[in-house]
């Protein structure tokens, strides 16, 4: 399963403009449906992200694949008088090995996606503890917030101090 969104989609449609955001996500699934070979499945899943279902084929064959789909991008989309380029992010999950339920492959596929914004990567597969990291950073951004709530939080500076010279003295804040 390749999960594909639009970088920078929002800008398109705030600078240029909906309608021709709405004509950018035309051409973009357009693309990926001539990517797609017998036995895929292509589908938009909302705004500016698509899933491809991609059939019988092994990890490497996905990351090939994904590739191939980037390479579909190189040529810039003409909307109306404007040559746009379309740079795309793209998280990869094979089944059975990534997860063996719909819920679970999309969900690790986003991470994936999440990855491959993140690292600047365009393409990122799915690494196995992955999912106990992300619930681990919810957890603790969910205890920070109610310990900040309850006033639990307090706020120290430490001075840092160059011992060479003692130049240019700094702090850090410590929570």
């Amino acid at each position: 399963l390749l999960v594909v969104d639009i970088e920078h989609f929002t800008r398109i449609n705030d600078a240029l403009s909906p309608e021709i955001g709405d004509q950018v996500l035309t051409e973009v699934a357009h693309r990926i449906e001539r990517q797609a070979e017998e036995g895929d499945v292509a589908i938009r899943l909302g705004s500016d992200e698509f899933a491809v279902m991609l059939s019988g084929v092994s990890g490497a064959q996905a990351i090939d694949r994904a590739g191939e789909l980037l390479a579909a991008f190189e040529v810039a989309i003409r909307v109306e008088d404007l040559s746009l380029n379309v740079d795309l992010n793209i998280g990869v999950v094979v089944y059975p090995e990534d997860g063996d339920a719909p819920e679970t492959l999309l969900r690790r596929a986003n991470l994936a996606l999440s990855h491959a914004r993140a690292g600047r990567e365009r393409v990122c597969a799915y690494q196995h503890g992955w999912d106990e990291q992300h619930l681990r950073r919810l957890a603790l951004s969910s205890a920070f917030r109610e310990a900040l709530q309850a006033e639990q939080i307090t706020l120290a500076y430490q001075p840092k101090i160059p011992l060479a010279d003692r130049a240019n003295p700094g702090a850090e804040a410590l929570v």
